[in-house]
């Protein structure tokens, strides 16, 4: 439990302006419900999750959302919206958005002006790439808390994960964008890069980026993948980042590690990697069958929705949703019986799915 709880609060510290006194008043009733009460039934969120869409001008390789977006369901109109932050907002004062791409959304600023006119708080996640100085000004007048951009290596590395030539170009174009017009005392850019197979030996170059434009942090992720074994093993219907045997066999993350290591002590407080991982966890992250062995701590404080208003139990859980919040009640479905037997799960061995997730 210790470990979950420190990679917990590293990932809130990051995100720090996200949360109120309230909310970690809220949380601290968790560990009764977790150890104590032992029935699934969790407190009242203290965050949700929505994927405002699933449409993205990109390809990443690593991406869960790529894997499957034909299948999913089309973004709610601007009525509909309106009406799920009212419901939301302000019972879950934080809203985290993503996608999909969340700024190609034809109506994503009206949706982050009014969470705001309602007093939310927004964590967004953006490639950057169609966010010109026009959109950037407007963003930063609204001035959500935290807006995470992803740079996934040196630009070859970058491009070649996006699927596109030139999106690094345009990635640091719309950071440099939002960094011009942003007002520091309300808004946090911080740099995310995912470490996958194909960029490990180019991360030094991403800590380096944010440095010189100014971002004032950079998150790197540990990749979440299922080799194509682990995958026959998951009992969920999901759709997800699938690697081939052989490249896994193939990899050794030893120098990423070092690397890993070198880059904490130097840049402390400024460089982190997500989760935290004990030494022996990081070894077992990419090793066949391996990844951790932990609790899912945001099944019990975040709400995921769907871009259609339907509640998930997470993002990579998605294939069943319980109800819809825009004819379902919040505390019904929070409480669902399905979202309920989810948590219970967790005092077993985690699904395949969950033991390389980045929210660990």
């Amino acid at each position: 439990m210790a470990r979950e709880l420190r990679s917990q609060a590293q990932t809130a510290w990051i995100v720090r302006g996200l949360w109120s006194l309230p909310q970690f008043l809220r949380a601290a009733q968790l560990p009764h419900a977790w150890f104590i009460r032992r029935d699934g039934t969790a407190p009242a969120p203290i965050a949700a999750c929505q994927y405002i869409t699933y449409a993205c001008p990109e390809t990443c390789t690593f991406c869960n959302v790529t894997q499957a977006v034909a299948s999913w369901q089309e973004p709610l109109d601007e009525a509909d919206q309106a009406r799920l932050i009212e419901r939301i907002i302000p019972r879950i004062p934080t809203i985290a958005i993503g996608g999909g791409e969340p700024l190609a959304h034809p109506g994503i600023l009206e949706h982050y002006a009014r969470i705001k006119r309602r007093g939310g708080r927004i964590f967004t996640v953006t490639s950057g790439t169609t966010l010109g100085a026009t959109k950037a000004r407007r963003l930063a007048e609204i001035g959500p808390e935290v807006v995470m951009f992803s740079i996934l290596g040196d630009e070859a590395a970058h491009d070649t994960a996006m699927g596109r030539a030139g999106s690094w170009r345009r990635s640091v174009n719309g950071l440099q964008n939002l960094l011009d017009h942003r007002d520091p005392r309300r808004t946090r850019v911080i740099i995310n890069c995912p470490v996958d197979f194909s960029n490990a030996g180019t991360i030094r170059s991403v800590a380096a980026l944010g440095r010189a434009m100014g971002a004032d942090a950079v998150r790197y992720t540990w990749v979440s993948f299922l080799t194509a074994t682990e995958r026959m093993a998951e009992p969920h219907e999901i759709n997800y980042h699938i690697v081939p045997d052989a490249t896994l066999e193939a990899f050794d993350p030893t120098s990423v590690f070092l690397d890993a290591d070198a880059l904490s002590r130097e840049q402390r407080g400024y460089v982190s990697f997500h989760p935290a991982l004990s030494p022996d966890e990081r070894g077992r992250w990419f090793q066949p069958g391996g990844g951790v062995s932990r609790r899912c701590q945001s099944l019990w404080h975040t709400v995921f929705i769907r871009p259609d208003g339907s509640v998930v139990p997470c993002g990579h859980l998605f294939a069943d949703p319980v109800g819809n919040l825009l004819e379902d009640d919040l505390d019904t479905l929070w409480n669902h019986p399905r979202l309920k037997a989810e948590r219970l799960s967790q005092w077993g061995q985690p699904f395949p799915v969950c033991a390389r997730c980045c929210k660990t």
